[in-house]
């Protein structure tokens, strides 16, 4: 059995960018065949064309695991690390990570993924994938760090409030759910303590710190503990 036990997106561990977003969206998993997508997607937030570079830095699986780069409706060989393509102005695309398992064997897999600007390497996003489908990894909390599954909010678009859930693994002193606009800035900001493991769900009413509505458009929420970020995109619409 193929089955996956944890599928992690440990996000956003360095940021370097201001002309690109780089989101993951959704996770697919086909329990059966052994395969898991990682979904995500690159927006160009220039008004221009931008070039960009897919790079897989890392790739640390078991022998019968293979990886491929998808950008678009191209996936690529597994032995190809790099992907140049380009965006056009204020347009997106969608990029992917694919993994397939070959055979019954348990093992896990960690993957880092740099998108950096074509034109000037110190403009960059990475993200960290992980997953696993051995039962053992899950058995040593204690010397595991305090990850969580960031789920999709629902409604998304959406107008007045929106949903944002997540399932937290182990036990973390602290969770800080922050909603950043396109342009970096964080608009709203709320803390958990003491948190133990278990599902949660928090509410955000498409307003800042201040209590203001906010206009239309693209906004971002990442949750963060000690050890771990993890975003996601959500749209609204007045």
């Amino acid at each position: 059995m193929k089955k996956f036990l944890l599928i992690l997106l440990l996000g956003a561990g360095i940021i370097s960018a201001q002309s690109f977003t780089f989101t993951p969206d959704t996770t697919y998993i086909v329990q059966d065949s052994g395969f898991v997508q990682f979904d995500c997607t690159i927006e160009n937030l220039s008004g221009r064309n931008l070039g960009l570079r897919a790079i897989r830095l890392e790739n640390d699986m078991p022998q019968n695991w293979i990886s491929s780069l998808c950008v678009g409706i191209s996936c690529y060989p597994p032995e190809t690390d790099t992907v140049a393509f380009v965006i056009a102005g204020g347009g997106s695309v969608h990029f992917s990570l694919d993994v397939t398992i070959w055979g019954e064997s348990l093992g896990s897999g960690t993957w880092l993924i740099r998108i950096e600007n074509s034109s000037d390497s110190s403009e960059f996003i990475e993200e960290t994938f992980i997953a696993t489908n051995n039962p053992s990894s899950l058995t040593t909390p204690s010397n595991s760090p305090d990850t969580f599954i960031l789920q999709p909010a629902f409604p998304n678009p959406f107008n007045q409030s929106i949903t944002i859930p997540f399932q937290l693994i182990y036990p973390s002193e602290k969770l800080i759910l922050s909603i950043i606009d396109t342009g970096g800035r964080l608009v709203w900001q709320e803390t958990l303590h003491h948190c133990q493991p278990g599902h949660y769900k928090l509410q955000w009413l498409g307003s800042d710190i201040s209590g203001h509505t906010l206009p239309s458009g693209i906004y971002l929420y990442k949750l963060q503990s000690a050890k771990s970020i993890l975003t996601r995109k959500i749209t609204l619409l007045k």
